[in-house]
């Protein structure tokens, strides 16, 4: 049996000093007190991560227990209704059994 490896990771350049020719919004600044968030940590936000990704993988398993843990529920209930309906059936027979004695 063959084992598949992920794909190595690659890095990225990074760009660690800001030229004289960028943007004024690359440069983070404040404005009333609050720090304007700049471009490069927007990007760096959108990023998809190997986090991300098992992030991913654990809600879907945890969207599909809760699928099957409601879809047990449901068919325990119509098992119970179905049981309940029996339960009067069953009473009004021996009623009537009664009331014919």
């Amino acid at each position: 049996m063959i084992a598949l490896q992920p794909a190595p990771l690659t890095t990225r350049p990074v760009r660690t000093q800001v030229s004289q020719s960028s943007s004024p919004s690359v440069i983070p600044s404040v404005v009333e007190g609050q720090p304007q968030s700049s471009t490069l940590e927007e990007a760096l936000a959108k990023v998809k991560t190997p986090e991300d990704d098992e992030l991913a993988k654990q809600q879907q398993a945890f969207d599909q227990m809760m699928q099957l843990r409601t879809e047990q529920a449901r068919e325990a209930n119509a098992i119970r209704e179905f049981g309940i309906a029996q339960q009067k059936k069953e009473n009004d027979f021996l009623n009537e059994f009664i009331r014919m004695i």
